[in-house]
This record gives structure tokens, sequence and C-alpha cells, in this order.
């Protein structure tokens, strides 16, 4: 009997193994003040702290596709007391952000909710960045971490990957430690 469930230990241990080194291996955890959320393993940070907000810019180090995932914690604007709760005028502010994008084209406003909780609008859009001739593909998302802060993540390519892997891959880890959980 002792030597089954040595057995069968050693086989937890090498699934469990494998699933921590594959995982490992293509994400990493990481923080921005209390937010915590994973991006590719291979792709590449750069902060910015200014007195309402933290921005955590990343791009992947080779960057054919010059795509960047961007996430900032910011102050809600005009928040306190008699304001209507961010969640009922976020779609109208995100979509009016849009607009000050060159050629932008909107495709979808929807409503998200993060797996742990944190609730929000998501924009799709396609835009031209000055200066070039090419559409860029931009996936906005404004989440409510509560009432006085916003989390924004946007994803930018020029030719993002089918399931827009970086972007959904923040959205799915995204949590706050002042925020749901």
């Amino acid at each position: 009997m002792k030597a089954t469930s040595v057995v069968l230990f050693g086989a937890l241990v090498l699934v469990l193994g494998s699933c921590w080194e594959s995982s490992g291996s293509t994400t990493q955890l990481v923080e921005l003040g209390p937010l915590s959320f994973e991006v590719p393993v291979d792709w590449q940070r750069k902060d910015e702290a200014r007195a309402r907000a933290l921005t955590s810019r990343w791009t992947p180090s080779s960057n054919a596709r010059r795509e960047s995932v961007t996430v900032i914690r910011t102050a809600r604007p005009h928040a306190g007391a008699g304001n209507e709760p961010a969640i009922q005028t976020l779609p109208q502010q995100l979509v009016s952000a849009q607009q000050s994008l060159h050629e932008a084209r909107i495709s979808r406003v929807t409503p998200v909710t993060t797996v742990h909780g944190l609730r929000g609008t998501r924009v799709d859009l396609s835009y031209k960045p000055n200066g070039v001739d090419r559409a860029y593909r931009r996936v906005h998302v404004a989440l409510v971490e509560d009432e006085s802060t916003l989390i924004h993540v946007l994803y930018t390519a020029a030719s993002p990957d089918d399931g827009l892997t970086a972007v959904q891959g923040v959205l799915d880890t995204i949590r706050s430690s002042g925020g749901p959980s």
C-alpha cells in the first residue's frame, strides 16, 4: 500500500511540475501598485509614475507584429459625491476617448467582468497612427477598481494574433488587492 502511495505521489509531482514549468515558461506574474497580472515572459516592461497614474507598458523583445499592452491605474476624474457611478458613465467616456485617434473606427463596445470580479467596458477599434498608412487594431478595456480608481488595459498592434493572446492573458489574470478579487 505504501509503494502505491509513493508512486501516485511521484506521478502527481511530475504532473504538477510539468504544468508549472510550461505555464512558468510562457507568462510571468507582475505587479503595478496594488494590481497583479500576467504577461508573456519574453515581453519587456517600461513603467511611468505620475501624480495620479501608474503606467506599465509591455512589448515583446522581438516585435514584428508591432504590438504592445499598456496597463494604467489612474484616479477617476470627477469622482465624488453626487456623480454618477463609474460603471454607468464608462461606455460613453471610453467611446469618446477613442475619437482622438486618427481615423478611428469603433467596431464593438461591450460590458466586461474579469475572472476576479472587476467590471467595466471594452472597446474594439481600428485607427491609423499619425504618419502611418496602415490601420492598427486597438482593444481598450476600462475597469472600475472602486468609485475613485480606474484600470485601463490597452492592446495595440499592426498585425494582432487572432486570439489577442497577450491582452486576454492580462484580462484573465488581473486583480487588485484594493478592489474585488
